[in-house]
C-alpha cells in the first residue's frame, strides 16, 4: 500500500493587535458589565493558564558521590541512547548519600558540580526529590526547583547482563551481542519509562498515556499505543514500530519522529505498521 509520508510544516506566527481593555475583572475585560469583549472571533482571555499535567520523567538515583564516575557513566548512557536522553528533564534523587537528618557525611556530593555535570551532557535538571532543608537550600541556590517524593511508577524490569564487548559506536546491523526479545505482560503506565536494551520489545497489553518505550530493535504492542514509542534507539534504520490502536503523541525510529498531529487522519486510532523509508517515517495499515 502507499504509504503516508508526513514532512514538518514551518511553524506559523499568527500575531494580532492588543484589544482595548477598561475593567479587568477574573481575567476576563468587560466593559460597563456587559460581559465579555470580542475581537473578532476571540474572546479576552486571562494571561495564562496554569494546570497540571502527567508527563514522564527521568530520575537520576545517585549512589555515589564520586563526580568523576558519575561522569563517566553518564557519557555512556547519553551515547547508549544517543537523540533521546539530549535536553531530557531529570529530576535528582539523592537519599542514597544524604542522611535523614541532612548533616554532611563522607558520601556527601555537592549540588552545583552535579547540575553543572549533567547540563554538560545535555541534561536538563528541574529539581531535587524529597531533599533534606540542606539539599533545599542548594537547589534553590542552583536555581532548580524541589519535588516531594516520588513513587516508582512500576516494578523494575529486569535486564539480561550486558556482555563483556568492545561498544559498537554506530552499528550497520544487528551485532551477536543482542539480546531475548524482552515481553511486557501489564502494561507500560504513565510515567513509566522502559528501555529494551539491545533487543525488541513486545507489549502484550496497552501503552498507556505519559509512557516512554524506548527499544533499540523494533516495538510490537498488541493494544492501544499511547504516550511516545522510540524504536531503532541505536540507529537501526530497519527497525519498525506495531501497535493495534495508534494513539501515541509520538513515534520515532532512529531518531527520525512523528507527532500526533503528523499522523494520517485515516489512521488514528486503527492498526498500523510504522517505518523508515527514504528519511522519513511512512505510517501504513497493518494486519494484528
Amino acid at each position: 500500500m502507499t504509504a503516508h509520508r508526513i514532512q514538518q510544516d514551518a511553524g506559523r506566527r499568527v500575531a494580532g493587535k492588543a484589544p482595548e481593555q477598561d475593567r479587568i475583572s477574573g481575567g476576563v475585560t468587560e466593559r460597563d458589565g456587559s460581559g465579555p469583549i470580542a475581537t473578532g472571533a476571540q474572546e479576552h482571555r486571562a494571561p495564562f493558564d496554569l494546570e497540571g499535567t502527567v508527563a514522564t520523567l527521568a530520575v537520576l538515583r545517585v549512589s555515589t558521590s564520586n563526580l568523576a564516575a558519575i561522569d563517566a557513566a553518564l557519557e555512556t548512557k547519553v551515547e547508549d541512547m544517543r537523540g533521546f536522553l539530549e535536553d531530557a528533564p531529570v529530576a535528582l534523587d539523592l537519599s542514597r548519600l544524604d542522611g535523614a537528618a541532612g548533616a554532611p557525611t563522607a558520601r556527601t556530593l555537592a549540588l552545583k558540580p552535579l547540575v553543572e555535570c549533567l547540563r554538560k551532557h545535555r541534561l536538563v535538571p528541574l529539581a531535587v526529590c524529597d531533599p533534606n532543608e540542606r539539599r533545599a537550600q542548594e537547589a534553590v541556590a542552583c536555581g532548580i526547583g524541589v519535588l516531594p517524593k516520588l513513587e516508582r511508577a512500576g516494578a523494575k524490569i529486569p535486564q539480561a547482563p550486558r556482555p563483556v564487548a568492545p561498544r559498537r559506536a554506530e552499528p550497520a546491523a544487528r551485532p551477536s551481542d543482542w539480546f531475548p526479545t524482552l515481553f511486557i505482560t501489564e502494561p507500560v503506565r504513565g510515567g513509566q519509562l522502559v528501555h529494551a536494551d539491545r533487543r525488541d520489545a513486545v507489549v502484550v497489553s496497552s501503552v498507556n498515556a505519559g509512557a516512554e518505550l524506548i527499544a533499540d530493535g523494533s516495538i510490537h504492542v498488541y493494544g492501544v499505543l499511547r504516550g511516545r514509542a522510540l524504536a531503532g534507539a541505536r540507529g537501526d534504520k530497519e527497525a519498525r514500530i506495531f501497535c493495534r490502536s495508534l494513539q501515541a503523541s509520538l513515534v520515532s525510529i532512529a531518531g527520525t519522529y512523528l507527532r500526533a498531529d503528523q499522523f494520517p487522519e485515516d489512521l488514528r486510532g486503527k492498526p498500523v505498521q510504522i517505518s523508515l523509508q527514504a528519511d522519513e517515517l511512512a505510517v501504513e495499515p497493518a494486519l494484528m
